[in-house]
């Protein structure tokens, strides 16, 4: 159930709950005509309400869970038995009144107060068990909601579990890929970057596969925190990584994704005390709207196999 049709709900029973109060406020023999009063004054409101319960419950019948729908059905029996008591309450006391109104008799007054005042209580025992069933409505819809809650983070998870790398955190190629088609839909223009680690396989085999995570780890914290919050910034495959530079031409890009190159040649990385150093190589391509994730990150990837030649440089059309 969405949070905009849950609100919706608690406000209509705020609304109902209000409704209760003012009869409940005003039930004592000597206010018949200020209740008289409300009733007439709050005909509009209260099936105004009802209007909005039906709508609302049009809203939520997409939603397949069959108890959140069988709790809108009860709260619908609810507002609409609300409603034929307060008809009949109004049917009611216009008659006591008009019988108070054409009788002198004293004795007759006094007996049809008592009967008003039994209709009175009436409704009050009625409005009672209806502020009951709202409270146990509005309780089932907030457990069912919490449950929803839950399960949309159970899968957020999973979806986080599928499209991360488990390694650096980044996106992997399949999260990369999953939201490419909405950032080349939202920005414009757009360059990007694909680099890798030159020679890393003489990493892992001089200093281990532990010292090899370590230096991706660290590399991947170096690229997001060279990058805007803007910026898309992805490990697609061992030691290849994508940057998306969100708003920029290759001319600018090519300036970052410069200062990226010469801040990871300067830097040292370390295992067990072990000083380590790297160098990268990329290429850097715009992105083409009418190009297929893939047909770009072919493009991207021959740019990268000429700066490999040449190692730790970064080309780019």
């Amino acid at each position: 159930m969405d949070k905009d049709c849950l609100n919706y709900c608690q406000k209509i029973f705020s609304n109902l709950n209000n409704l209760c109060n003012k009869f409940l406020n005003n039930f004592k023999i000597e206010n018949i005509d200020k209740l008289l009063d409300i009733i007439e004054k709050d005909d509009t409101y209260i099936n105004e309400i009802f209007k909005n319960i039906e709508e609302q419950i049009i809203k939520c019948q997409h939603l397949e869970n069959k108890k959140i729908n069988k709790t809108i059905s009860i709260l619908s029996d609810s507002s609409n038995k609300i409603n034929e008591s307060i008809e009949e309450l109004t049917e009611s006391f216009q008659k006591e009144i008009y019988k108070i109104e054409s009788t002198d008799n004293l004795g007759d007054i006094k007996k049809i107060k008592e009967e008003l005042k039994t209709t009175i209580n009436d409704f009050i025992d009625f409005t009672y068990k209806i502020k009951k069933d709202i409270k146990n409505v509005e309780y089932i819809l907030q457990n069912e909601f919490q449950k929803i809650t839950n399960a949309a983070k159970e899968i957020e998870s999973l979806r986080e579990e599928i499209y991360r790398d488990e390694l650096t955190g980044l996106y992997n190629k399949k999260g990369l890929e999953s939201i490419y088609q909405t950032i080349i839909n939202n920005s414009e223009p757009l360059s990007l970057l694909f680099i890798d680690i030159d020679k890393f396989k003489d990493v892992n085999d001089t200093y281990g596969h532990l010292a090899g995570d370590l230096i991706l780890k660290t590399f991947a914290d170096i690229l997001q925190n060279s990058v805007r919050a803007e910026d898309i910034v992805a490990r697609i495959y061992g030691d290849e990584f994508i940057i998306i530079f969100n708003g920029l031409k290759v001319g600018v890009a090519s300036n970052i994704a410069e200062r990226i190159r010469e801040r990871i040649e300067r830097a040292t990385f370390y295992y067990k005390n072990t000083p380590i150093k790297i160098t990268i190589s990329g290429g850097l391509i715009p992105v083409d709207k009418n190009k297929t994730f893939n047909e770009t990150i072919e493009v991207a990837d021959k740019l990268l196999y000429i700066a490999k030649k040449s190692n730790n440089k970064i080309v780019s059309v």
